[in-house]
């Protein structure tokens, strides 16, 4: 089951509080908001066909988000982008988990999406 407060794929729990940011082909981002007793927030990307849904990548900051963060992928440089709005922070991240750049402000965002750069 995909929808509700808590999930259930694969037999387990697997995100709590997620957000669905980016879909292609065969795979979906999450950022997974968790609940702060779940641990930290996470991105997340799953593979699925029309049977089953597999986790296949994950990574945390550590950072546990009480607002809806989002994540979505540049496939030109095979990365994430990813925001957590209560802390004033945006950041790109490579497949290998590498923290390439963040950005943080000293403001609360109220609404953070991840917009991909205007075709011009």
């Amino acid at each position: 089951v995909w929808g509700g407060i808590e999930p259930d794929l694969e037999g387990g729990r697997s995100f709590s509080r997620a957000h669905f940011s980016d879909l292609w082909d065969d795979q979906l981002l999450v950022f997974d908001g968790r609940r702060s007793v779940d641990g930290p927030s996470r991105l997340v990307r799953y593979s699925f066909d029309d049977a089953s849904y597999r986790e296949e990548w994950s990574w945390t900051d550590g950072w546990w988000e009480g607002d809806i963060g989002d994540v979505r992928r540049i496939p030109e440089c095979d990365s994430l982008v990813a925001s957590w709005p209560s802390r004033g922070r945006i950041a790109e991240v490579g497949p290998d988990g590498e923290e390439r750049w963040a950005v943080t402000v000293d403001a609360r965002i109220e609404r953070a999406e991840v917009l991909r750069a205007l075709p011009w």
